[in-house]
């Protein structure tokens, strides 16, 4: 199941704030970081973007910065506090407001890089936890099938129903 917003959100190591909700429960496709005044040319969808605003200095307004973003349709913007004790621009959450795109506040001294490791963990852990799983099954059907224990006991690793159904009532 791919992580959402939220529960990126709700992980208690990163210390992330909402500044602008909306539909939090997005999948997240993945974790991109830009300082491009239109990154839309790299983006999918559904990906969250993290920025520190650097295309703020070049004088990109809040507004067509996230115009692209919800044109692309990404899950959520989160925004870098460049010094400590700073916030989230106000006209960055106006934008984001306007534009039904949830703004999320990374603190200062959370490097994005934890965010990123953060969301490949949990979407990466799942699925080397599924292939695992594969893989015990895959052992005990040649150990099943390898020992001459009979089709039951191949019937019992697939699914022990499936050795009572071939068995029939009775049996």
């Amino acid at each position: 199941m791919p992580m959402t917003v939220r529960e990126l959100v709700q992980d208690p190591d990163l210390g992330l704030r909402v500044v602008v909700d909306g539909a939090l429960d997005r999948p997240i496709r993945w974790v991109h970081t830009t300082e491009l005044a239109d990154p839309s040319r790299y983006l999918q969808g559904d990906e969250l973007i993290l920025t520190t605003g650097v295309w703020r200095d070049a004088g990109i307004s809040s507004e067509r910065f996230v115009a692209p973003l919800r044109t692309m349709d990404v899950a959520a913007l989160g925004y870098g506090i460049p010094t400590a004790g700073g916030d989230v621009p106000d006209d960055l959450a106006r934008a984001c407001q306007r534009a039904g795109l949830p703004l999320i506040a990374v603190p200062f001294e959370l490097p994005f890089i934890a965010v990123t490791r953060a969301f490949v963990d949990r979407e990466y852990g799942g699925r080397e936890d599924a292939l695992r799983a594969r893989v015990r099954r895959n052992d005990e059907l040649v150990r099943a099938a390898g020992y001459g224990s009979g089709i039951e006991s191949i019937l019992d690793v697939l699914d022990p129903r499936l050795s009572a159904w071939v068995a029939g009532p009775g049996s």
